[in-house]
């Protein structure tokens, strides 16, 4: 589902250089945002500690979750709260800080990046 949510091409060419290796993606092709699982639409707006789905308007408190990984998988596991704010859409540093608390995600010792839990593993 990463990829279909994510991806702005055609997702069903197969022979996309996408599919094949993340080296080839370019940061104007990744939709960003926070999707909501069940409609799928990107982005979801967080309020209060609750992500909002636009579309529906129904509601998520663990939505973040995939986007997260989305984001481990396409760029890396190591993130600084401002590259991982930008890629959900959130203004607060102190917000992301509790979404990272809430997963268990603790900053590196030098307090520089966080250590996202790698998917692929």
């Amino acid at each position: 589902m990463l990829w279909k949510c994510r991806w702005r091409g055609d997702c069903n060419d197969e022979s996309e250089s996408w599919r094949t290796s993340r080296d080839h993606l370019h940061s104007a092709d990744i939709q960003t945002g926070v999707i909501y699982p069940f409609c799928d639409h990107l982005p979801m707006i967080r309020k209060r500690g609750t992500w909002f789905c636009t579309s529906c308007f129904k509601k998520s408190k663990e939505a973040h979750v995939k986007a997260i990984q989305d984001y481990a998988l396409l760029f890396d596991v190591k993130v600084k709260n401002r590259d991982l704010r930008k890629f959900l859409h959130l203004d607060s540093s102190t917000t992301m800080k509790k979404i990272l608390k809430s997963m268990d995600i603790k900053p590196t010792p030098n307090y520089k990046f966080s250590s996202l839990p790698n998917p692929a593993s």
